[in-house]
């Protein structure tokens, strides 16, 4: 029984020392700047980051167009750059609250988030890693795109023999249809969609 009880008390302090080096251990509240990248996440690129806020703080273009329709594409276009300025806007006055300089930002993110690319000293981070808008900021990485290697090369000449093919697309989609005069929907999904692209005519209207 005596064996039985220090053996207990020996689980139970072990217990308490693991217990408090857990304690010690606990992140304050900010990113950890000195993550070690994984080979699929690309190769991390020293003092810049991409910094994305709540849309709860600053929505995105996409976000607030959906609750807007239009008659005309100049008139979404026009909608698409005033939201888009607004967004600026409201990023670069929170910069200033923690003095970052403007000048280090890389690129506004407004369409499908908010948020930019930005080269921060460690100061810099740190104090803009604490403002409760922020939703998360993460090292900015260099990905590369798989090597590609040509089995063969098509001439023109032959290219223009060549029997022309139905991709498999749209086979599965039932085939090719004339949709000339018809008036029907398409949905595409793609966050990196251009909303004010002069090719596409993207509706934001869902009702």
């Amino acid at each position: 029984m005596k064996n039985f009880s220090q053996l207990t008390l020996a689980i139970i302090f072990v217990a308490l020392v693991i217990t408090s080096c857990q304690k010690e251990t606990v992140s304050d509240g900010t990113a950890d700047p000195g993550v070690a990248p994984t080979s699929a996440e690309g190769e991390i690129i020293p003092g810049q980051y991409i910094v994305v806020f709540k849309s709860s703080k600053i929505q995105p273009t996409s976000k607030v167009l959906a609750k807007s329709s239009f008659t005309s594409r100049e008139a979404k276009a026009k909608s698409v750059r005033d939201i888009s300025e607004i967004s600026i806007k409201s990023m670069n006055a929170i910069l200033s609250d923690y003095d970052v300089d403007q000048s280090k930002v890389l690129n506004y993110y407004t369409t499908k988030i908010s948020g930019m690319a930005i080269k921060l000293g460690e100061e810099e981070y740190k104090r803009l890693s604490s403002d409760p808008n922020v939703a998360g900021i993460e090292f900015d990485r260099r990905v590369q795109s798989p090597k590609v290697e040509v089995k063969d090369v098509i001439t023109g000449d032959v290219s223009q023999k060549m029997a022309q093919e139905t991709p498999c697309g749209i086979s599965n989609a039932g085939g090719s249809v004339d949709g000339s005069g018809k008036n029907a929907w398409i949905w595409i999904i793609d966050s990196g969609s251009d909303l004010d692209h002069p090719d596409l005519n993207v509706v934001t209207d869902t009702r």
